[in-house]
């Protein structure tokens, strides 16, 4: 899967648009992602990805980065062999594109 654009609350994957946070598998699009502390994310906003077990999490933290994952769930993927990247969602956009393995996935909030 590309993403072929992205903008504040707006994102094109493989020509269809999305306007809410999501999470990109390599053969599925997760929509509608929803965290339970909003801006704060936690291991249990990730179960899908983890039980999914990719080479590489990309996380996209939002236009100006205002998502916050702690360190500690960083940690707590890596350990469990998911290499984690942190970026704003701009960013995560150009990384998940630029990606040279089929085994990542990546997950974005799309506005602030």
């Amino acid at each position: 899967m590309e993403i072929k654009s992205y903008s504040f609350g707006k994102i094109v994957v493989s020509n269809k648009e999305y306007k809410s946070d999501l999470i990109i598998f390599p053969n599925n699009i997760l929509n509608n992602w929803w965290r339970e502390k909003g801006h704060l994310l936690q291991k249990e906003d990730l179960e899908s990805v983890i039980k999914y077990n990719p080479k590489k999490l990309i996380i996209g933290t939002g236009k100006f980065g205002r998502m916050k994952v702690p360190q500690s769930l960083i940690n707590e993927l890596n350990n469990k062999d998911i290499v984690t990247e942190v970026y704003k969602t701009d960013e995560a956009v150009v990384k998940f594109n630029k990606k040279n393995s089929k085994n990542v996935v990546c997950a974005l909030h799309l506005s602030c």
